[in-house]
């Protein structure tokens, strides 16, 4: 009867063994087919976009980064990131949440949100910005949000700081070329 257990229990160690391997192999195909979904999925809107308009369209980062480049521009939106040359002599309000952004040839705008108020954002923007060299235009104050304007070598910058319905702060910045 010795023999028989073991027989039993060799048995049913294969058992397991085999389900445990059926479950990893189906987590994996999962995953590999998730992966292959999304890539499809950044494919045909990449195609749709660029049948639209004529030039090339990157998705990537899972669809939180888009860029579209034709002959005339270049124009690329993200999720969650400050674009990389940013100008560094526009101040970013520390401790934010980067809700989106946008480059295009030079042109940046920016999608931020605090938990500070408004005017302690707004006392920043007028502060930093002065010290950066930006000459400001007079701050507009409407409705509990402020919009602050300044120009410097060329460039226009609009700062819209608003309070927003989940009881943080909004901070938008547009960066244009003259």
């Amino acid at each position: 009867m010795p023999e028989e257990s073991n027989l039993k229990k060799s048995s049913e160690n294969k058992t397991t063994l085999i389900v445990i391997v059926v479950i990893v192999v189906l987590v994996i195909l999962g995953g590999v087919g998730y992966l292959v979904q999304q890539s499809v999925a950044e494919r045909s809107a990449e195609k749709a976009i660029e049948d639209a308009i004529g030039g090339k369209a990157d998705i990537s980062e899972g669809g939180k980064k888009v860029t579209i480049e034709t002959d005339e521009s270049k124009l690329t939106v993200g999720q969650n990131e400050i674009p990389e040359n940013f100008p560094s002599d526009v101040p970013v309000y520390s401790e934010v949440e980067v809700i989106t952004s946008s480059e295009s040839e030079g042109n940046f705008t920016l999608t931020l949100k605090s938990s500070d108020s408004v005017s302690k954002v707004s006392d920043f923007y007028e502060t930093n910005l002065a010290d950066k060299g930006w000459t400001l235009g007079n701050p507009v104050d409407f409705s509990g949000s402020t919009a602050i304007t300044a120009t410097k070598n060329g460039r226009e910058l609009n700062v819209v700081i608003t309070p927003d319905t989940d009881g943080k702060t909004a901070i938008a910045i547009v960066i244009n070329k003259s």
